[in-house]
């Protein structure tokens, strides 16, 4: 009992001996803490922050098969949610981007357009990639529905020789020699669409190509409404809208943290999914801060390239 009140004692002769820090003292330690969290952020925002909020457009390959006869694989390059933004003087960097892959077909899933009232960068972007003579197929998203120019978008774009889908299916051939490959190609109009709505212009587009054997893709904004688009026994599915959740921790949140109509923790914001024996591919789109005011974290804007072959 003795040595144990000794030491009480001595622990409160410490306490008691603690002098009180001057306003100095504590403006000084808080002057040195300042700077050092100052250092960290510049040191973040030197090294670090390039890759969290990289905004410079990378490439997605995607390699997928078919049971479906191919004599030889076919390259599809996807570009969704441009919003209208630059990518380089006069969209160079996107078209270099996409010339340097050299793809079969291009698909425009949706809001390539912004609702801002200007399409100026859109239109650059699909004149070069017509002169440059690929076969370019469009369906619409919910910005430009959004705009009220829907119609004045859609003369716009067939104006330039692209095929605008809403409800209806065509065929991409190509000859190589004595060997010729075919491939259906249905596209639905977003769901903003106040005069068809998303299951009649799946019946009609679909009953235009039921009766063929051919490989079959389905383009369509929302890659949320997936369970509605496999009603219908396409090979391949290809959506946007998602901006791949938009903000990504790799490893931990890769579905990312929120998607338009899909709200926090979505589901399908991006990759390569398969569903039975059709595949569905979300595109992270090419939206960025300039156009929906939140900056993508570990989420650079995309251009998918799909390569498909037979088995």
């Amino acid at each position: 009992m003795k040595v144990q009140h000794i030491r009480k004692t001595h622990k409160k002769t410490l306490k008691n001996s603690k002098k009180p820090r001057s306003i100095a003292s504590i403006l000084f330690s808080y002057f040195v803490k300042s700077v050092f969290c100052g250092v960290l952020l510049f040191v973040f925002g030197i090294f670090a922050a390039p890759y969290v909020f990289d905004e410079n457009p990378e490439v997605s390959v995607y390699e997928i098969t078919t049971k479906k006869r191919l004599y030889f694989p076919v390259k599809v390059a996807v570009i969704s949610d441009l919003h209208g933004v630059n990518f380089g003087n006069q969209q160079d960097t996107l078209l270099s981007l996409v010339k340097n892959e050299e793809p079969d077909f291009i698909v425009l899933i949706g809001d390539i357009m912004g609702d801002n009232g200007s399409d100026a960068a859109a239109m650059t972007l699909l004149e070069g990639l017509q002169a440059d003579g690929y076969p370019l197929y469009y369906v619409s998203g919910n910005a430009e529905y959004r705009s009220r120019r829907i119609e004045e978008i859609k003369r716009n774009i067939e104006a330039l020789g692209i095929t605008v889908l809403d409800g209806r299916s065509v065929l991409y051939s190509r000859v190589r020699g004595e060997f010729v490959d075919r491939i259906l190609i249905s596209g639905i109009d977003d769901p903003e669409n106040p005069v068809e709505n998303t299951t009649f212009q799946l019946k009609r587009a679909w009953s235009e190509i039921e009766e063929l054997d051919d490989y079959k893709i389905l383009l369509a904004h929302r890659p949320e409404l997936v369970e509605e688009y496999l009603k219908f026994p396409y090979d391949l599915i290809i959506s946007g809208h998602a901006h791949g959740g938009q903000w990504r921790i790799p490893g931990i949140l890769e579905r990312g943290f929120y998607a338009p109509d899909q709200g926090f923790f979505p589901k399908y914001t991006h990759g390569l999914i398969a569903h039975g024996e059709a595949f569905h591919v979300i595109s992270r789109g090419l939206s960025g801060k300039l156009t929906v005011n939140v900056p993508r974290v570990f989420n650079r804007p995309e251009l998918v390239i799909l390569n498909i072959r037979e088995e």
